[in-house]
């Protein structure tokens, strides 16, 4: 970007590399955060930050989305030590500009991914837990009763931050990082159906990609 562009987003830059993990928010700004305690709120039109901290835990190694009513909802993240997961549910109100803490979920998860679901609710999938073994069952959580489903038929020994995306048939498709590919279907206690091998793999947890149009990733 231009100078003028560098000079605004540096404060942010800077902090966002030490943070970890980033959210616009639907107000403009940008939640921000490691551990938790040092959460911040970054104004892009004045360039200031103000502390949020999240005292309950350390939310680094977490999985994140927004929910439909803006609030961010932040899964997991790590007790201590690095592989081993938290059971916390962390709900962040840009308007009130304070945490809560939902029902925890019944599974204690590091490195988690989470997944907006089109009816508003929240999927998450993988980590790993209170004893640095991988969880082999999803969850969903539901904002609106703050209740967990536990999808107990769609036991699957995923990928930690595995690559999941909504299919416009409201199926979610398991993408990577491994070459085995699956779809999540979550009618009933759930199943997992097989995918198309995938052209690539990986033994990392660190892999990006994106849905660039509907069911294209």
């Amino acid at each position: 970007g231009t100078p003028a562009q560098q000079g605004q987003w540096g404060p942010l830059l800077e902090w966002g590399i030490q943070g970890k993990h980033m959210v616009q928010l639907h107000t403009g700004d940008v939640l921000v955060w490691s551990t938790g305690e040092n959460a911040r709120v970054w104004d892009p039109e004045t360039g200031g930050f103000t502390l949020v901290p999240a005292t309950f835990g350390d939310l680094h190694c977490a999985g994140h989305v927004t929910l439909p009513d803006g609030r961010v909802i932040v899964l997991g993240g790590v007790n201590g030590d690095p592989h081993i997961g938290t059971t916390i549910t962390a709900l962040f109100d840009p308007i009130a500009m304070r945490w809560t803490l939902g029902r925890p979920m019944n599974f204690a998860r590091w490195y988690a991914s989470v997944t907006a679901l089109p009816d508003g609710r929240v999927l998450v999938s993988s980590g790993d837990n209170g004893t640095g073994e991988r969880v082999l069952t999803p969850e969903i959580y539901d904002p609106v009763t703050n209740t967990w489903v536990v999808l107990t038929g769609a036991v699957r020994d995923q990928s930690l931050y595995p690559l999941m995306y909504v299919l416009p048939d409201g199926r979610v498709f398991e993408s990577g990082p491994k070459t085995s590919t699956a779809f999540l279907n979550m009618n009933g206690s759930g199943s997992w159906t097989s995918g198309p091998p995938n052209l690539y793999s990986t033994s990392g947890y660190s892999e990006s990609s994106v849905m660039y149009g509907p069911g294209k990733i």
